[in-house]
């Protein structure tokens, strides 16, 4: 019951610092103009979505723990909240994997990258993956992974599962993993070695060598590109890894509950994640916290006041 009481609370911390960033952007003038922002709120969109139904279900099984056994809710209930909620981090990942491959276009073919950015084929990104976790919500539906088990938030192989039932469940469990690692681990593998090579063929801070090895400079937006494949690639190694396996292996209720905190963490470094490496971000989520916690005009003026006196050495 407490596992329960704290996924719910995480889930609903992650939600709401989902939302608040996708209302920071949308209030944001320079940010909107961007056209692959559109894909950064499709992407904040996904982890609101997925953090909705978590914690949709999260509630359904604390009331299913509060009832007796002659009051519990039906089969199709679950197989549809169990659906829902491989859908919705279906739709994470997938974006998640698309913005990765949009971040690897952005550094290794820059110019490509600013006519997407400026085209109509970016919305082509943003409607892939939403019909990827389509898909990856529908089959579930159909038992071909199992079915749900609510006391243990897993699926549990069907008695008398059949091969055919057997190559539908191992092909869904492959597509709904390794599309989306392969492209974000690629995608920012790429990235960093691309950015890393332009350090070496350059000197040590970045400057340019004049020498045989001459190479572009680096961009300050691609140091920050970097930067931040370097953080998405350990986190989803920390906390995508844990929930795999602990899904798919029976190593115990404790280890799968780990698993399970560990992996719902992962939505609130979504949207810290862009204050953390981009000034505009930050600049969009002040907008909105001053409009939600307005200043007095006479203590910002007092502020400014003495913001401009002299300090003293």
């Amino acid at each position: 019951m407490e596992i329960l009481v704290l996924w719910f609370t995480l889930l609903l911390l992650s939600m709401t610092a989902n939302i608040f960033m996708i209302i920071s952007i949308y209030k944001s003038e320079k940010l909107c103009k961007n056209g692959c922002t559109k894909l950064i709120m499709s992407f904040l969109s996904s982890s609101a979505f997925a953090c909705l139904c978590g914690s949709v279900s999260t509630t359904a099984m604390l009331v299913e723990n509060s009832r007796d056994e002659h009051s519990k809710y039906p089969d199709e209930v679950w197989i549809v909240l169990f659906a829902l909620n491989r859908g919705a981090v279906a739709a994470h990942l997938s974006t998640s994997s698309t913005m990765a491959l949009i971040r690897m276009i952005s550094v290794v073919w820059p110019v490509n990258y600013r006519s997407l950015n400026c085209s109509s084929a970016i919305y082509c990104f943003i409607v892939a993956p939403w019909v990827y976790s389509t898909v990856m919500f529908v089959l579930p539906l159909f038992q071909v992974i199992g079915v749900p088990d609510p006391s243990t938030y897993r699926y549990k192989i069907a008695e008398g599962e059949t091969n055919l039932q057997k190559s539908w469940r191992i092909t869904y469990i492959l597509a709904y993993i390794l599309i989306p690692f392969t492209l974000i681990y690629a995608s920012y593998m790429i990235v960093f070695c691309k950015v890393h090579g332009l350090k070496r063929g350059n000197g040590s801070d970045g400057s340019q060598d004049h020498g045989l090895n001459n190479r572009p400079p680096i961009s300050q937006w691609q140091e920050v590109v970097a930067r931040a494949a370097l953080a998405n690639i350990i986190v989803q190694t920390v906390t995508y890894f844990p929930m795999i396996i602990g899904s798919t292996l029976s190593l115990g209720t404790l280890f799968s509950r780990i698993c399970r905190t560990i992996f719902i963490l992962q939505y609130i470094f979504n949207p810290v994640s862009f204050v953390m490496f981009s000034e505009d971000y930050r600049c969009a989520c002040k907008k909105v916290l001053k409009c939600f916690f307005p200043q007095d005009s006479a203590q910002s003026d007092l502020l400014t006041e003495m913001q401009k006196m002299p300090t003293k050495v």
